[in-house]
């Protein structure tokens, strides 16, 4: 079904029926000035290639019980930006990749001044492989300066489930850019159990950058391993000028978790990866490991 959304001047809520399977595709090529836009009961949301969903003043939330892609542009000028995505696998192949919430190479989720908060969770049943936010070549960003400037929160994990899947990242971030001037930067991903490979953040030729006062803080976790990697970064750049940087890999809280044992842990592996302060800002990087630290 199309609806003409020109015209709104004041709030857009979307609300699905609880129990059924209802999807969103957004499709517009208009910003919404002012509008307040939502989603309630919503199976699956897909931001479509080249389309805008925008509104200045107005704040957007986007809640799916199965994924959000985003493929176009989901922006505000002073307005929140909330995401909240997850996926359960149901089945046992694992040639599928479950993401609870992913950003293709043309989308991009952007504010000036407000507040960009993405939390996503990837549920396996059998051996699918799981991400919680998967950046394939995005961008994630605010760019307002001065005081009142917004901050990105993104807080992502991955399940467990009843058997072992082949690879589990938190977040797994490639080709693209987190980035802010005067705001902050938190990232916290938390890897579950996986045969071949687990890590709360897996970043590869990805950019995370504070260009003015902004602080970063990244801490990546995994609760379940048989693997010996707990955050890799991979010929990333992670940079910051008059804002402090610390990033911290420790083992995850599940009381469950196995002990590790005969495993030789790394807490953060640093491959062709640059991490920099070009001015004030200090630089603190901690691992929490029985065996191996930085």
């Amino acid at each position: 079904m199309y609806v003409p959304l020109a015209g709104i001047t004041d709030s857009l809520s979307i609300d699905g029926v609880s129990g059924t399977n209802d999807s969103i595709r957004f499709n517009l090529t208009t910003a919404l000035p002012g509008v307040d836009i939502g989603t309630v009961n919503i199976d699956r949301i897909e931001i479509m290639e080249s389309s805008l969903l925008m509104t200045s003043t107005g704040n957007i939330w986007l809640n799916a019980s199965n994924g959000i892609t985003f493929s176009g542009t989901l922006q505000t000028t002073t307005g929140n930006i909330t995401v909240r995505g997850s996926q359960i696998g149901t089945g046992d192949n694992s040639s599928i990749t479950l993401d609870g919430l992913r950003v293709n190479a043309t989308g991009a989720i952007t504010s000036v001044d407000g507040n960009i908060s993405l939390k996503a969770a990837a549920f396996r049943r059998v051996s699918e492989q799981l991400h919680g936010l998967f950046v394939d070549g995005g961008t994630i960003a605010t760019t307002g300066t001065g005081n009142n400037v917004g901050n990105i929160e993104i807080v992502v994990r991955t399940h467990k489930g009843s058997s072992s899947g082949l690879v589990n990242y938190g977040a797994h971030l490639i080709n693209g850019m987190v980035s802010t001037v005067d705001g902050n930067i938190t990232l916290t991903g938390t890897g579950a159990y996986a045969s071949s490979d687990n890590a709360g953040l897996f970043l590869d030729n990805f950019t995370i950058a504070s260009t003015g006062s902004g602080n970063i803080d990244m801490l990546s976790t995994v609760d379940w391993s048989v693997v010996d990697d707990l955050c890799i970064l991979k010929n990333s750049a992670i940079s910051v000028v008059d804002g402090n940087l610390s990033i911290t890999a420790k083992e995850g809280d599940d009381e469950n978790r196995i002990q590790f044992e005969g495993v030789e842990l790394r807490s953060l592996v640093v491959d062709g990866c640059s991490i920099s302060s070009s001015g004030i800002g200090t630089i603190d990087l901690v691992g929490l490991t029985p065996d191996w630290g930085v």
